[in-house]
């Protein structure tokens, strides 16, 4: 059954909290990455602070974290995903998941010295919106692991100068709230892209806030890391500055690696050891810069999938064998109770589960909305509303489904269907763009005509599509437009250009009859009168059939459904569901009624003839049987 929420009132968290950690000031996010192995040290590391945290746990590409730490630490929240998430995205989730006035993130590899969160705290409450926190090398004792802090945070340990660099940050939420949500396309960089946008904000350097970070021992392993960071890096680069990424990262990496094999001269160890370190801080700067020069594969994917925005989505052929991902629904409606039956029939086939908004209906349709298993929340806007905001019920339906859970969103509205197999296809189409980076995917809209077997073909008609397919992101970017806006998310237009089509398929059953067409035209031509928000074609072709071209649905892409018939309406009429019946429909309800009593008469009289002539034989069987016990 649904769960219902004012949509003026507060969203409900998804998580409980006990009373000490609900009294926390301080929230700690712990980000890993396929259940890393010192997860558990991190946990534990804010857990034993002396001032309460409030802990939450962000893994993604799967691993299977969440029994893990259900074992050791069972009240520690753990939100995870078989996905792989950038960090900004793991960010975003644990900033939704607490409610601390102030939030820090601690990466799975690293671990909190005593004093992090209390000295955190102090900056704070001295006025500080945002506290900068110092790191040390969390495996000393080797070379190579000395070479590796040396390169990536030399400039942030406790004794640096005045080239130190602010990072580690804990922010007040209100700051958070202001600034905006972190960057979820990014592989690296999200923080510096948000600290950029802070402003006036003070950061304090709180040298005393101490975070250990692990380092491998192991000369291969360090190398190939260093090699994945510079490329990340010139990734991060080009899409925060958008010129000379490659070179410009590549130059400071070296610059970077001589300042290191300075410091690492000047360490406290024998000589030896000291000349070991400089030698792997050198081969790891140019590991780091020989990433960043090689780092084709970025603008070639951003290339290959603006023209592979192009071209439709291949939907067909052999079953995916991954995880299938959690895809939700969301279900925007208005006094269409008529149409609610068949369009969950469809979406209970499909999806994993619906999120809807009530705008206001005075027909049954919250009511029957709420009662269905199917409806996973349901968001009420009172009748009474100002006015019809659709931007407001586009973001309320996204955020409520990312409660839930939701990995991808299909967008639909009452009157749509969808086509036989579309989860099937749908999974084949977001495993394929996951290589390209899609995230959103234009969805073909067949506007059925005449029967609910044809649809129009012709002109524009033919070429409907909108992004009704798309990731579930933190960061998603809405539409603004009051009429006709986009359901999907605009980084993807802006980076792609076009949003991805797939080779999906949506049914509108909204456009079948003339008298349904003239309607439409009516009500956007009253909201929208001088076609400010479709300024190309306006309104008047939705009932102009000059040019007409109808063609039958596919049969093995079609959809099937009962309820639009006149027998099925008559049902819904005599259960009551129907309040504004027409003349038409309480006449046929009327023989509908007569014909459903003559048929009870003549099986009841049936039955009492079958009753009379069976009943002797019937009595001889249960004495015979009666005997033999």
């Amino acid at each position: 059954m649904a769960s219902a929420i004012d949509a003026e009132g507060p969203s409900p968290r998804p998580l409980g909290r006990d009373a000490g950690i609900a009294a926390a000031e301080l929230s700690g996010v712990v980000m890993s990455c396929g259940n890393e192995p010192g997860l558990e040290r991190a946990v534990l590391s804010l857990l034993e602070q002396d001032e309460p945290v409030e802990v939450v746990v962000v893994n993604s590409a799967g691993g299977g974290a969440r029994k893990r730490l259900e074992r050791s630490f069972p009240s520690v929240p753990v939100w995870e995903t078989e996905e792989r998430l950038n960090p900004g995205a793991a960010r975003n989730l644990g900033i939704g998941m607490t409610s601390a006035a102030y939030v820090a993130f601690l990466a799975a590899d690293c671990v909190a010295r005593p004093g992090w969160a209390a000295r955190r705290l102090e900056r704070h409450r001295a006025g500080a919106a945002c506290v900068a926190s110092a790191l040390e090398n969390g495996t000393p004792g080797s070379p190579v692991a000395d070479a590796s802090f040396l390169l990536l945070f030399r400039t942030r340990m406790p004794s640096a100068g005045p080239e130190r660099r602010l990072y580690g940050l804990s922010y007040r939420r209100t700051v958070l709230e202001r600034v905006g949500p972190f960057r979820e396309d990014m592989r690296t960089g999200e923080d510096s892209d948000l600290n950029e946008r802070l402003g006036n904000e003070r950061i304090a350097w709180a040298p005393e806030v101490i975070t250990a970070h692990a380092h491998s021992r192991e000369p291969g392993t360090m190398l190939v890391d260093h090699f994945l960071r510079g490329r990340r890096m010139a990734l991060a680069r080009r899409q925060l500055f958008r010129s000379r990424a490659r070179t410009r990262t590549a130059a400071a990496a070296l610059r970077n690696g001589a300042s290191s094999a300075a410091a690492a001269r000047e360490l406290d160890a024998g000589a030896r050891y000291r000349r070991a370190t400089a030698v792997w801080v050198r081969a790891g700067a140019a590991a780091y810069a020989l990433g960043a020069l090689t780092t084709r594969s970025a603008p070639l994917r951003d290339r290959l999938g603006a023209r592979a925005a192009r071209v439709a989505m291949p939907s067909a052929g052999p079953s995916i064998a991954a995880r299938r991902v959690r895809l939700l629904a969301v279900l925007p409606v208005r006094d269409e109770i008529d149409e609610l039956p068949g369009c969950l029939e469809s979406l209970a086939a499909h999806t994993d589960g619906v999120v809807a908004l009530d705008d206001g209906s005075t027909d049954a349709s919250p009511e029957w909305l709420a009662a269905r298993r199917e409806v996973l929340e349901l968001i009420r806007i009172p009748a009474d509303r100002p006015r019809w905001d659709e931007p407001r019920n586009r973001r309320l339906l996204v955020e409520a489904a990312r409660r839930h859970e939701a990995e991808w969103i299909i967008a639909l509205d009452a009157d749509e269907r969808l086509e036989l197999h579309f989860r099937e296809r749908a999974e084949r189409v977001i495993a394929r763009g996951r290589r390209l980076g899609f995230d959103a995917y234009a969805v073909r809209v067949r506007e059925l005509w005449g029967d609910s077997e044809t649809y129009r073909a012709d002109g524009v008609w033919g070429r409907k599509a909108g992004p009704r397919l798309f990731r579930a992101r933190h960061d998603h970017e809405h539409d603004a437009r009051e009429l006709h806006g986009y359901k999907g998310p605009l980084q993807t237009l802006r980076r792609l250009g076009a949003f991805p089509r797939a080779d999906l398929e949506i049914h509108h059953r909204g456009m079948i009859r003339a008298d349904d067409r003239l309607a439409r035209r009516k009500r956007y031509e009253g909201l929208d009168p001088e076609a400010r928000w479709q300024p190309r074609q306006g309104y008047a072709y939705l009932t102009d059939e000059s040019g007409l071209e109808v063609r039958r649905l596919d049969p093995e892409r079609g959809w099937r459904e009962w309820w639009r018939s006149e027998r099925a309406a008559v049902r819904r009429l005599l259960l009551g569901w129907t309040r504004k019946p027409s003349r038409r429909l309480r006449r046929r309800a009327v023989r509908e009624r007569r014909r459903v009593r003559r048929v009870m008469r003549r099986r009841t009289a049936r039955v009492r003839r079958a009753v009379r002539r069976r009943t002797p034989r019937v009595c001889r069987v249960i004495l015979r049987r009666t005997r033999r016990l």
